[in-house]
């Protein structure tokens, strides 16, 4: 902003009077895109940073419940394949076992 008189008075410099003294009362030169957008700007930069770590530790949560959940499924299929795999012997164990559990009852009566 910059202000200037003539003659002491503001209504004076309006016209189109010639001034004889002219007088340098303020001066200030404020480059507007600097000074009001830098704020701004920093702060829509900060919000950028903090969507962006949490955009981080979301992802980072997603993969290790999913890592987690994989490491389930696997484990449960191997564990039905194996028992799928040892029906014959569990069968053949059961009727084993209930030929002996009998006797041991009636042994001991």
């Amino acid at each position: 902003m910059l202000v200037i008189s003539c003659n002491s008075s503001f209504e004076e410099a309006m016209s189109d009077v010639d001034c004889d003294h002219i007088e340098v009362l303020s001066s200030h030169i404020e480059d507007t895109e600097e000074s009001f957008m830098n704020p701004v700007a920093q702060s829509i930069v900060h919000e950028l940073e903090k969507l962006l770590q949490k955009e981080k530790e979301r992802r980072r949560v997603a993969r290790i419940v999913i890592l987690v959940t994989g490491i389930m499924l696997v484990v449960s299929v191997v564990l039905i394949a194996v028992s799928l795999y040892m029906a014959k012997d569990i069968d053949e164990l059961g009727k084993l076992f209930e030929n002996i559990v009998p006797s041991i009852v009636t042994s001991h009566t």
